[in-house]
């Protein structure tokens, strides 16, 4: 195991989720309605989302700016920066925090009522599809694929978009913690999806 693993494994002893499979697919022969895409951020979402957008001719919406507009709207964008590098594994920043995270529940329950009006075929993605409530938002005229890209190598193509360097270790050490907690939710999303789809 290389210095790498050794540093990952020691924050979360999650191991196993910097390492991965091929993507998934779920009811896609099915799709219907909405087809969700479901990945850590730097898997290749966004490019796929908009390459079945363009292909199927289809709406694509991008959930993670749908959740910023709403949350800007509330707090503003220096908060919305700061929420980016918020470490919500660490009880003491979750307590203190406790008023912004409720207004994130909060988003998420906007967001959800809204994606359940779309009735028409369309493409959705972003790194939170995997926080909505599976039970109200996948239905059996969805579909779901989820990108299996290894953790490893979705925080390198993330650090070609932001350089997390300048901003110190504390940024870079969070980002680490909350991508390895993200696979493990993501993991956590695609049993609770065999469930409705089958495997």
């Amino acid at each position: 195991m290389n210095y790498l693993e050794n540093y990952i494994s020691s924050i979360l002893n999650e191991v196993n989720y910097i390492f991965s499979k091929e993507d998934k697919y779920y009811n896609f022969d099915n799709w219907k309605r909405r087809l969700y895409i479901v990945g850590l951020s730097g898997s290749g979402k966004t490019t796929l989302g908009k390459q079945l957008s363009e292909k199927y001719n289809v709406p694509y919406i991008e959930l993670d700016n749908f959740f910023q507009k709403i949350f800007i709207n509330k707090y503003g964008k220096d908060k919305y920066t700061e929420l980016q590098y918020l470490d919500n594994n660490d009880p003491k920043v979750l307590s203190k925090e406790k008023e912004l995270l409720d207004y994130v529940n909060n988003a998420f329950n906007i967001m959800e009522s809204k994606i359940l009006k779309i009735v028409k075929k369309c493409v959705i993605e972003g790194v939170d599809v995997h926080n909505l409530n599976t039970e109200k938002c996948f239905t059996k005229d969805d579909s779901v694929i989820v990108k299996e890209t290894s953790w490893i190598h979705s925080f390198q193509r993330e650090q070609k978009r932001v350089n997390y360097h300048w901003q110190g270790f504390d940024v870079y050490h969070i980002r680490i913690k909350n991508g390895l907690v993200s696979r493990k939710k993501i993991n956590e999303f695609e049993n609770k999806i065999k469930e409705i789809y089958g495997d």
